[in-house]
C-alpha cells in the first residue's frame, strides 16, 4: 500500500515537473519575441518563434497537447496585443498543433 502511494507521488512530481518545464520554455519563448523580435526582421519579416515552440511540443508530445498548447498559446498572443484580429491567432495555432501532431513517431 505504502508502495503504490509513493509510486503515485513520484508519477504526480514527475508531471509537476514536465509542467513547469513546459511553462519556463514558453515563458522563455514569448520574452524572446516580445523583447527581441523586432532584431530579427528583415525587410518587415519577422519568425514566430511561439509558433516553432508549438510544432515543437506537438511533434515531441502528440496531438492532443499540440491542439492545447497551441489554443492556449493563441489567447495569450491575442491577449498581449500582438495579434491583429482577435480569435485568429488560437485557431491557427491549434490547427497547426493538430497537423504536426500526426507527425509524432515519424
Amino acid at each position: 500500500m505504502i508502495l503504490a502511494l509513493f509510486k503515485m507521488y513520484l508519477l504526480l512530481l514527475e508531471l509537476k515537473m514536465k509542467i513547469n518545464n513546459l511553462f519556463f520554455q514558453f515563458l522563455c519563448v514569448w520574452l524572446l519575441e516580445i523583447l527581441f523580435l523586432d532584431l530579427f526582421s528583415i525587410n518587415n519579416i519577422r519568425p514566430d518563434f511561439l509558433v516553432i515552440l508549438v510544432l515543437y511540443w506537438s511533434v515531441k508530445f502528440g496531438r492532443t497537447i499540440g491542439i492545447i498548447s497551441g489554443f492556449t498559446v493563441g489567447m495569450v498572443v491575442d491577449f498581449t496585443g500582438t495579434a491583429s484580429f482577435f480569435g485568429l491567432s488560437p485557431l491557427i495555432f491549434s490547427i497547426t498543433g493538430y497537423l504536426s501532431g500526426n507527425l509524432k513517431g515519424l
